[in-house]
């Protein structure tokens, strides 16, 4: 089989693709990302499970950042499409020294960018990064910089200032009353969005029966979407949420 892969690739001029099961292949047998079987090692590069513990599957849009490869010849870097991925283990492990290689190669497509949307570096993935992390950011700056959002459409790790973290205002979902009733109008009470965080006044409005937005008296730090918002009366829960 070897030899026959061989013979494709060197002297055929061949193409091979993997999907699913079978990109894994490619990796575990060296052709990606060195074009050939390799002996196997406990540092080749490898996928494992997903960070977040479960499986990914949504619409993604994709930057083109290279088209050297053959499958992206007939795009223009900058190119940006939609794509569908399905994976449970789409996390890529390889040392720093493959990443480096790989960035200098044009194998890399998904980019930092600062508030302004300028590029800034190459990150590993999305799933790598929580909102105000400021360490293993993979690149280095002349000041510190955090992570302030993320965006899984456009793949885009978005860094900035410790002071860009602060943020008045929240929206969640998925919110439930303990009351089973929805206040009409503005209410004053004291919310938290972190879970060490201490409650804090917001003025709250109910947008409709299970989505609301707080605004907070005083900015708060790392406002992230997928953690708890949680409203408080004194030492009384009035519902809790999702940030959107």
């Amino acid at each position: 089989v070897a030899d026959g892969i061989h013979e494709l690739l060197s002297n055929r001029d061949g193409l091979m693709l993997g999907i699913c099961n079978g990109f894994q292949a490619l990796i575990k047998l060296g052709l990606v990302p060195y074009g050939k079987i390799t002996a196997p090692s406990a540092y080749a590069p490898t996928l494992t499970y997903n960070t977040i513990g479960r499986h990914q599957s949504r619409l993604v849009r994709t930057r083109v950042a290279s088209n050297n490869s053959p499958w992206l010849m007939e795009t223009s870097v900058g190119d940006v499409f939609t794509v569908p991925i399905s994976h449970g283990e789409g996390r890529f492990l390889c040392s720093d020294e493959v990443l480096k290689a790989l960035i200098a190669n044009g194998q890399v497509a998904t980019q930092y960018v600062d508030l302004d949307g300028n590029p800034m570096g190459t990150h590993k993935g999305i799933i790598h990064y929580t909102i105000g992390q400021h360490k293993r950011l993979g690149v280095a700056f002349g000041e510190p910089k955090y992570v302030c959002r993320i965006d899984p459409v456009e793949n885009k790790v978005v860094l900035g200032r410790n002071e860009d973290l602060f943020s008045t205002y929240a929206k969640a979902g998925d919110f439930n009353w303990i009351s089973g009733e929805v206040p009409e109008g503005e209410i004053r009470c004291r919310a938290k969005v972190r879970y060490k965080q201490k409650e804090q006044w917001a003025t709250v409005r109910a947008l409709s029966e299970t989505e609301v937005e707080i605004v907070f008296d005083e900015p708060q730090r790392a406002i992230t979407a997928g953690q708890a918002a949680v409203l408080y009366d004194n030492d009384t829960v009035l519902g809790g949420g999702t940030i959107l």
